[in-house]
């Protein structure tokens, strides 16, 4: 006898380019409404979707990833004050999808930027010279071709 194809219901991963899209989206769903719970944990830093991954490789399975500090065996969860993970999370309608646990750690860093400057083009000048952009914000811009000076005072006009 011909072996049966796994439904969608049975296997997210196996299911169609159009059921992944759907199954995505249940996920999204999912952490959305249920993933403060989760993050309530001291030892969950972050819930995302991503492949399973088995022994360091990426599998075709599609599955809940928890970030954890620390990665503990079930009998080992107590002593951080936390919960088991299950393997299997029901997310609605009857589909069951795999859970995959992540070491990793998120330590804040900081880098310092210098402030940007202004280039000489753009800023203030004063006094006034040619070649200096002028403008309204209500009406269009120009530059300034030419200081004309009073013939008898010196005086700018």
């Amino acid at each position: 006898m011909a072996a049966k194809k796994r439904s969608a219901a049975t296997s997210p991963a196996a299911a169609s380019a159009g059921g992944q899209d759907k199954l995505i989206d249940s996920l999204k769903q999912f952490i959305r409404a249920q993933g403060s719970g989760y993050l309530a944990d001291p030892n969950v830093s972050s819930i995302g979707i991503g492949y399973k991954e088995t022994k360091g490789k990426r599998g075709k399975e599609l599955a809940l990833q928890f970030t954890v500090d620390k990665k503990v065996r079930p009998e080992g969860v107590d002593g951080l004050m936390s919960t088991p993970i299950p393997a299997l999370i029901d997310i609605g309608g009857g589909v069951k999808v795999p859970t995959d646990v992540v070491q990793r750690s998120y330590k804040p860093h900081f880098l310092l930027v210098a402030e940007a400057e202004t280039p000489d083009r753009q800023k203030r000048v004063d006094p006034v010279r040619p070649g200096v952009s002028v403008g309204n914000v209500k009406v269009s811009a120009g530059t300034i071709g030419c200081v004309v000076f009073d013939k008898n005072g010196r005086a700018v006009c």
